[in-house]
């Protein structure tokens, strides 16, 4: 109950603590910055993906914007913008550019004796208010005229409520979110929902149940709360690492690598992309490249089949194939692949940690 009402979230793949504001509340955190500032308002649109992204940028021309922000360096939309569709990249576009400015008013008033200034009640735009200095008080406890006003900055109506559709319109074209770049200045990232902008992971809101592993609420989704959860066993699976693909290094393409023109079109791919050799001992292989082979690779795989066709395909995940094979297939072939399986902490998805009563 505790760690529901006052814990605070943060993401599970990056450890940033994860928060929502309200449009008042970004409103107020922008008009909060020094007097002078100069800001961008950024909706981010891409987050470190590869592509071209002509399309957004031509959505963007449309819709009557003029520069957008991509990696960091404002471009403009009337020019053509010819990105590498093979690096990753990330795009925001500039909603509104705004100079932060206050209006400086004094408030007089009135001392009662000895007592301090009294506060002055506080507008919806006030901001900031210097207590004045008592420099002298007469005999009558009345004020001299050389005593300070009450100093306090005042935004503009207008101009908070250009502020605040502008950013309006930034969460709407950036999914709740919105990035505030202060020129030769920090960059502050604010969102509307309670996700990680930085990995795009929403979390729930928290409750009690979310700290129950007893509750479906609170229970990790691989393992179902009981910490441990079955996996294919990559020693069973690479028998013996002293051999390369081509000689069947992997047990379950040792049939068919040689035999299937398929399997070997999608090898071919891979080594050519990852830069490795397929007559190479598996053992000599990183580490990185035989978590691809194994486990698969999200990218899409260009892969040159018969008749020099083309075939965009993802790489094979071969373990997951495996496991899918084994929870949805006839019992026999499920038999063949439990073999392979052992039971496993479920790590990293969960740690379960039971706590014993004192």
């Amino acid at each position: 109950m505790l760690y529901a009402r006052i814990g605070h979230q943060h993401c599970p793949k990056c450890g940033r603590e994860v928060s929502q504001q309200t449009l008042q509340q970004i409103v107020d955190a922008v008009l909060s910055l020094p007097d002078g500032s100069r800001i961008l308002l950024l909706a981010p649109l891409v987050q470190g993906r590869k592509g071209e992204y002509k399309n957004i940028f031509e959505e963007m021309r449309r819709s009557g914007y003029v520069r957008v922000r991509v990696d960091g360096k404002i471009l403009d939309l009337s020019d053509e913008i010819e990105l590498d569709k093979q690096k990753k990249h990330t795009i925001e576009v500039v909603v509104d550019r705004l100079i932060i400015r206050k209006q400086k008013k004094q408030a007089d008033e009135e001392l009662n004796g000895n007592a301090p200034l009294k506060k002055v009640a506080e507008p919806a735009a006030l901001y900031e208010v210097n207590a004045a200095r008592q420099s002298h008080v007469d005999e009558d406890g009345i004020a001299e005229p050389d005593i300070p006003a009450i100093i306090h900055e005042e935004i503009d109506p207008a101009f908070r409520q250009r502020i605040s559709d502008s950013l309006e319109t930034t969460l709407k074209l950036g999914n709740g979110v919105v990035l505030v770049a202060v020129v030769d200045g920090e960059e502050i990232l604010f969102s509307e929902k309670a996700s990680c902008v930085y990995c795009g992971i929403s979390l729930p809101e928290i409750a009690p149940r979310t700290f129950s592993f007893n509750s479906p609420h609170g229970a990790c989704p691989t393992c179902t709360g009981l910490g441990t959860q079955l996996e294919i066993d990559t020693e069973l699976i690479v028998t013996n690492p002293d051999l390369s693909i081509l000689q069947g290094a992997i047990a379950p393409w040792s049939k068919v690598v040689n035999g299937s023109q398929w399997y070997m079109a999608t090898l071919e791919a891979l080594a050519q992309r990852y830069h490795f050799e397929l007559n190479k001992p598996w053992k000599e292989l990183s580490s990185d490249i035989q978590q691809k082979l194994l486990y698969g690779d999200d990218e899409p795989l260009s892969i040159r089949y018969t008749h020099n066709m083309v075939i965009p395909n993802p790489t094979p995940p071969t373990l997951k194939v495996l496991f899918l094979i084994w929870i949805a297939a006839t019992n026999r072939l499920r038999a063949r692949v439990y073999a392979k399986i052992s039971r496993a902490i479920c790590r990293p998805a969960c740690v379960q940690i039971a706590m014993e009563p004192a």
